[in-house]
């Protein structure tokens, strides 16, 4: 788990700082533009996050029964994950 969280930081981080023009700007609000983006830094970065997540996902599988499940927050983090990965398909 502390892997992935580490990924999904990177993963934002690296969107983030990519698209600040300043030091300033940094965890600002902001459009996110995939053009100023190494593309392969970025699919290396989502590919290793996701194999994660399918590993915990494959861990929660094993260590729960059918008929319990766990809550899922959708927050901000999670939007903006979600749509950068779409983007790479």
């Amino acid at each position: 788990m502390a892997e992935m969280e580490r990924g999904r930081v990177k993963l934002i981080w690296y969107v983030d700082f990519n698209n600040s023009a300043s030091f300033g700007d940094i965890f600002k609000d902001k459009i996110v533009k995939t053009s100023v983006l190494d593309k392969q830094i970025l699919f290396d970065i989502i590919s290793v996050l996701r194999n994660k997540v399918h590993e915990m996902e494959k861990l929660n599988v094993s260590m729960t029964e059918l008929s319990s499940f766990l809550p899922f927050e959708i927050n901000d983090g999670t939007r903006v994950i979600r749509k950068i990965m779409q983007l790479q398909r």
